[in-house]
C-alpha cells in the first residue's frame, strides 16, 4: 500500500481543554523536538506500511471552553483553514462537557476528527455513540498521554480527514454534475434542440397557463399554427444539414418580431406555433401573422444557397374557437392547412367551413391510407394530337380513385392530400409501374404510342427516383423512349439546381420530360435554357378569350415561338371547343389536347372506342379534323 508525501502538509489542530498543562503537553509533543524523532517516523513506517514518510506539520491552536472551540471552529471555517483534528476534554466546568462541546462542533464541522481526552469513565463508550449519533470521526485518549500514541493518532486522524475532505468535495463535484445534467435532461424534455424553442410538451403547459390567466382578466388568448411551404423540397434536394441552419435563420428571424409576452415553439419538422397573450381583439392576432410573414419575405443565405421561404399561417382564438389546449390546436391546424390549398403564403382565421373541410380531409386521409392496398385506384388516359397531321401521338395517364362507398374521388382532392401525408411517394410509383405496363399492351398489340405521367416533385426529389423508374420501363419490357414524365413549372423552378442534372440523366437514358402547367406559375422561358426538357405544356388558362380576344392569340402564339426557337415541343392542354382549336392551328402549336378531342377512359375498352374523339362531326363540318 502506498500513500502520497506529505511532507509540505501542515494542519490546523484545535485543543479545547480546561487545564493548561494539557496544551502545553500537546504542543511539545506534536510540534516539538519529540514530534521529529526518527524513532517515532520509524514507527509511523510500519504503521502505515509506507517507505519516507516525512512527519506531517502541525498548527495548533488553543480554546480553554466548549463555547470559545466552537467560536474558533467557525472562525476557521469563514477563513478557509478549518480545522483538521480537535483533542477535547471529557470534563470542562463550568461549561459544556467534552460530548456536548463534540456534538456542537459536528454541528458546524461534520467532517472533523475527535480525540476525546479523559482520565475519567463519566461516560461509557456506547453512551458517548448514543449521545453523538456515530463514532466514524471519534476517538479515546486516555490521560496521562503516551507520546507515541498522540502522534499516531494526530497523523493517522489528519490523514483520514484528508481522505474524507477528499471525498465530500468529489461527491459535492458529482452532485453538481447530476444536478446539471439533471437540469440538461429537464430543459432538453420541454425544448428543442436543434432551435432551443420550447417543445409541444412545454408549448401545452404554456397554452393551458395563458387560457387559465385569459380566463380570470377577460382577454383574449390568439394561437398561430405555422408551417413553412416547400421546406420539404430543400430537405430532400440540399440535405437535412442545409434544412437545418435554414429552420435557425427563419427562427432567429421570426423571434426578433415577437412580443416578450409571446411563446413560439416548435411542433415538430417544418411546424411551429406561436401563443399570443394579452389581446385586447381578434385583429391583434392577424397583425402578428402578417408580422411573422413579412420578415421571411428577404432570401436566405444558407451554405452558399439563396433561398425563399414563405409560411401558411392558421389561427384560432380563446374563447371563441375553443376553451382548451386540443381544441385550440387542432382548429389552427385546420386553418393552417386550408391555408395552404388556397395557393400557401397566406394567414387564414378557423372558420366554420373551415372545421367541415378539415372534418372531410381527416376522412380522406384514412381513407387513402388503405386505398392503394384495396386496389381502388385506377389509370385512365386522355389522347394527345399532333396538329399538322391529326395524328394521335401518346395518352397521358391520369389517375382515378374509385372509392367503394364514396365513389369516384376527383384528383384535385386527394392529390394534395397526398403530398401532404407521404403518400404520394408509393402512389406515385404505382402509377409509373402501371402506365408502364399499359404501353406494353399497346406495343404488343402493334400501337408504339408513348405514355405521359404525371411525377410530384416530392417523388423526382427522391435519390432512388430514376432508379425506380429504369426499374418500371424495365419490368414493363419497353423501349425508355415510350415514356415522358411530365413535372409541373413550379416544382422545377423551385429547385432548379437539382433537378437540372436529374433531368439531363433521364434524357441520357431515353426518357422525355416535359413542363406541365407552364405559364400558370413562374411564366418566364429564361430558365428553360437550363434544362434539357423535350416540351412545355400551356396551362388551360391561357385559352381563356382565345376564341375572341386578339391579345390572347397573341400571346399564346408568342409562347410557342419562343418555345419552337429554343428546341422544345409545345402541346397545349384543356381544349374544349372547336374555336380553340381553329386559333390554336394559327398558333402553329405541336400538339393539343382535351375534352374535345378526347376525354380519359380506361384502358380496358378496345382502343378504337378510346381513340375515337367524341365530337368529330362537328370538327369535320367546321373544316378541322383529327383522328387517327
Amino acid at each position: 500500500m502506498k500513500t502520497a508525501d506529505v511532507s509540505d502538509a501542515k494542519y490546523r489542530l484545535l485543543v479545547i481543554d480546561d487545564n493548561q498543562a494539557i496544551h502545553d503537553d500537546l504542543r511539545k509533543i506534536l510540534i516539538g523536538e519529540t514530534a521529529g524523532h526518527s524513532d517515532l517516523l520509524d514507527d509511523e513506517e510500519l504503521l502505515f506500511e509506507t517507505k519516507s514518510v516525512q512527519a506531517a506539520q502541525f498548527e495548533i491552536d488553543s480554546a480553554y471552553q466548549g463555547e470559545e472551540g466552537l467560536l474558533k471552529l467557525l472562525h476557521a471555517l469563514e477563513e478557509g483553514a478549518p480545522y483538521a483534528v480537535a483533542f477535547v476534554d471529557i470534563r470542562m466546568p463550568p461549561g459544556w462537557d467534552g460530548v456536548e462541546t463534540v456534538s456542537r462542533l459536528w454541528e458546524k464541522c461534520p467532517e472533523l476528527q475527535v480525540v476525546i481526552c479523559t482520565a475519567y469513565s463519566d461516560y461509557s463508550w456506547n453512551d458517548m455513540v448514543r449521545k453523538l449519533g456515530h463514532s466514524d470521526s471519534l476517538v479515546i485518549l486516555k490521560k496521562p498521554f503516551d507520546n507515541i500514541e498522540v502522534i499516531q493518532l494526530a497523523h493517522a486522524l489528519t490523514r483520514k480527514w484528508t481522505v474524507s475532505r477528499q471525498a465530500r468535495l468529489k461527491r459535492r463535484e458529482l452532485e453538481t454534475l447530476v444536478a446539471r445534467a439533471t437540469e440538461d435532461l429537464a430543459y432538453n424534455a420541454s425544448h428543442d434542440v436543434l432551435t432551443d424553442l420550447p417543445n409541444r410538451r412545454l408549448f401545452a403547459d404554456r397554452l393551458q397557463q395563458a387560457i387559465a390567466a385569459a380566463r380570470r382578466s377577460g382577454e383574449q388568448v390568439g394561437l398561430l399554427y405555422v408551417d413553412l411551404d416547400g421546406f420539404k423540397v430543400v430537405n430532400d434536394t440540399l440535405g437535412h444539414s442545409t434544412g437545418d441552419d435554414l429552420l435557425r435563420a427563419v427562427v432567429a428571424r421570426m423571434k426578433s418580431r415577437l412580443r416578450q409576452c409571446d411563446t413560439l415553439a416548435r411542433m415538430g419538422g417544418d411546424e411551429f406555433t406561436l401563443i399570443a397573450t394579452d389581446l385586447h381583439d381578434a385583429e391583434s392576432a392577424s397583425v402578428l401573422a402578417q408580422r411573422l410573414r413579412s420578415t421571411l419575405n428577404d432570401p436566405f443565405q444558407v451554405e452558399g444557397h439563396e433561398l425563399f421561404v414563405t409560411a401558411s399561417i392558421g389561427i384560432s382564438i380563446y374563447p371563441t374557437d375553443g376553451r382548451d389546449v386540443v381544441e385550440l390546436l387542432r382548429k389552427a391546424d385546420a386553418a393552417m392547412y386550408e391555408a395552404k390549398r388556397q395557393g400557401r403564403n397566406r394567414a387564414l382565421f378557423f372558420t366554420s367551413e373551415i372545421g367541415h373541410a378539415s372534418a372531410e380531409r381527416l376522412q380522406l386521409e384514412t381513407a387513402l391510407r388503405t386505398a392503394l392496398g384495396q386496389q381502388q385506384f385506377d389509370l385512365h388516359y386522355q389522347p394527345q394530337f399532333e396538329l399538322t397531321t391529326q395524328r394521335l401521338v401518346r395518352f397521358e395517364a391520369l389517375l382515378r380513385w374509385n372509392h367503394p362507398v364514396r365513389g369516384s374521388i376527383p384528383p384535385s382532392k386527394f392529390i394534395p392530400i397526398a403530398e401532404e401525408c407521404g403518400l404520394i411517394v408509393p402512389i406515385g410509383n404505382w402509377v409509373l409501374a402501371e402506365a408502364c405496363k399499359t404501353a406494353r399492351k399497346w406495343r404488343d398489340a402493334g400501337n408504339h404510342l408513348p405514355v405521359a405521367v404525371n411525377v410530384s416533385a416530392h417523388q423526382f426529389c427522391r435519390s432512388d427516383f430514376i432508379a425506380t423508374v429504369i426499374e418500371a420501363v424495365q419490368a414493363a419490357g419497353i423501349d425508355p423512349t415510350l415514356v415522358e414524365l411530365e413535372l409541373t413549372e413550379s416544382a422545377i423552378v423551385n429547385d432548379l439546381q437539382d433537378f437540372a442534372p436529374k433531368i439531363a440523366r433521364l434524357r441520357e437514358l431515353g426518357i422525355g420530360v416535359a413542363i406541365d402547367d407552364f405559364g400558370s406559375g413562374y411564366s418566364s422561358f429564361s430558365y428553360l435554357e437550363k434544362l434539357p426538357v423535350a416540351a412545355v405544356k400551356i396551362d388551360r388558362t391561357f385559352l381563356d378569350g382565345l376564341e375572341s380576344t386578339p391579345r390572347a392569340r397573341s400571346v399564346v402564339k408568342g409562347m410557342v415561338t419562343l418555345a419552337h426557337s429554343i428546341g422544345l415541343r409545345v402541346v397545349v392542354e384543356g381544349v374544349e371547343t372547336a374555336g380553340q382549336l381553329r386559333a390554336l392551328c394559327e398558333s402553329q402549336a405541336d400538339e393539343v389536347q382535351g375534352f374535345l378531342l378526347g376525354r380519359p377512359a380506361p384502358v380496358e375498352r378496345h382502343l378504337p372506342e378510346l381513340l375515337e374523339p367524341a365530337p368529330a362531326a362537328t370538327l369535320r363540318d367546321e373544316g378541322v379534323k383529327l383522328g387517327v
